[in-house]
């Protein structure tokens, strides 16, 4: 189905959020400047996440595809991003990410599935997970991971 084509495309493709973004001076006036390269990198990452949390509740009412939609959902809150480019944009971003949360919580969690969430419970441990550099930890990510396996 078209679904599966898609996420199996997204996983194997991912965009690359991760870009150099010129830093810009901040101004002395009351409106910060919003870098448009940055904006772009958080407006594509939104468009990301609404991809994954979408193709993640079609792929997750089909129980053959039930990991396919749990590995897109992973993907999703660990996918490597900058912050926001804006407050509003990056408050988007874990609503978005709390989604997917919610749609992981809402599936049967079998051997397989919890594997992969003790593996990423260990990358996290041991902080070999740094899939958003050296100071950002995915909390919703990490979050999720601790309500599983408690």
């Amino acid at each position: 189905k078209l679904a599966i084509k898609l996420a199996e495309e997204l996983l194997a493709n991912p965009p690359n959020l991760m870009l150099d973004l010129p830093h810009t001076s901040s101004a002395r006036n009351k409106r910060k400047k919003v870098n448009p390269a940055s904006h772009m990198v958080t407006c594509l990452a939104s468009a990301t996440l609404g991809k994954c949390a979408f193709l993640c509740s079609v792929l997750a009412d089909h129980p053959n595809y039930t990991h396919l939609a749990f590995n897109l959902a992973l993907f999703g809150l660990e996918m490597p991003r900058h912050p926001g480019s804006t407050k509003p944009l990056e408050v988007k971003l874990a609503h978005q990410e709390l989604e997917l949360v919610n749609q992981l919580k809402r599936m049967q969690l079998l051997t397989r599935e919890l594997n992969v969430i003790r593996e990423k419970a260990e990358q996290l441990r041991s902080g070999t997970l740094r899939s958003r550099g050296q100071a950002l930890l995915p909390l919703m990510l990490a979050a999720f991971i601790f309500d599983a396996l408690v």
